[in-house]
């Protein structure tokens, strides 16, 4: 089966304790993907953070908390004031703990804008059907332009001459045809700069790799010592977001 993956970012890590009724089964793992928004003053106070709406109330309050204690400063931008809001993209995990109950663990992967409405980054079947027919190998990375209205405009990608004339074509459809929530800044919606590290594949992982590589996650591996994301998605980077955050380890 033909794959197109992301590379893994390194992520940091918070910990903490969550509680969960014993069951007949042996627990396992839970894990998932989320976004909070945060907002800061021109000073790099936090304003608000706002975890997914979509997640259960005592995990929207953990990852609330946990996030107040990082470190945010304001990136000025030349004639933009106010306070500035942006998306940060999260994973946690939860994993059985031996006295009951659960472990949490959360790994910062990065801020700026989101897929609009939320949710990951997804491959389009045109793209993997591009770099299955050229049976494409190898590591990219794609720049695009997230604009003030949430289009996206493809920028540049690297990678080889041969990987460039054989899936470009559908990379810049792929972008094009994304749309995000935008920055912020005084309440206004800005433009960003975004990165996105590719690796293309022709062979899945076998069953037994994946569980491997989900267990050495950043987030299970911290909720196991004190967390796997099952399916992170692709991992944008903003490069020249409105905010910098430095998580709390």
């Amino acid at each position: 089966m033909k794959t197109f993956t992301a590379i893994a970012l390194s992520g940091a890590l918070v910990a903490c304790a969550a509680s969960a009724a014993p069951t007949a089964q042996t627990p396992k793992p839970v894990s998932f993907m989320a976004d909070a928004k945060v907002e800061v003053d021109p000073e790099g106070k936090l304003v608000k953070v706002e975890a997914s709406a979509d997640l259960p109330e005592s995990v929207r309050h953990y990852i609330e908390q946990q996030v107040a204690k990082w470190t945010f400063k304001r990136n000025v931008r030349e004639g933009d004031t106010g306070n500035a809001t942006s998306w940060i993209n999260l994973g946690a995990c939860a994993v059985p703990a031996p006295s009951g109950g659960y472990s949490m663990g959360l790994a910062f992967y990065g801020n700026g804008p989101r897929i609009a409405g939320g949710g990951r980054m997804r491959v389009t079947p045109e793209l993997s059907a591009a770099v299955g027919r050229y049976q494409i190998e190898g590591l990219a990375t794609v720049d695009f332009l997230v604009a003030a209205d949430g289009t996206a405009k493809f920028s540049s990608m690297e990678g080889g001459n041969r990987m460039k004339k054989a899936v470009e074509p559908a990379i810049r459809k792929w972008i094009q045809g994304m749309r995000f929530d935008p920055e912020e800044i005084d309440g206004r919606a800005v433009a960003t700069h975004v990165s996105v590290p590719l690796e293309f594949r022709q062979e899945a992982p076998t069953q037994e790799t994946y569980t491997a590589q989900l267990l050495e996650s950043p987030q299970c591996r911290q909720a196991a010592a004190a967390g796997h994301a099952a399916d992170t998605g692709l991992r944008a980077a903003a490069l020249d977001s409105v905010i910098a955050i430095e998580p709390a380890i």
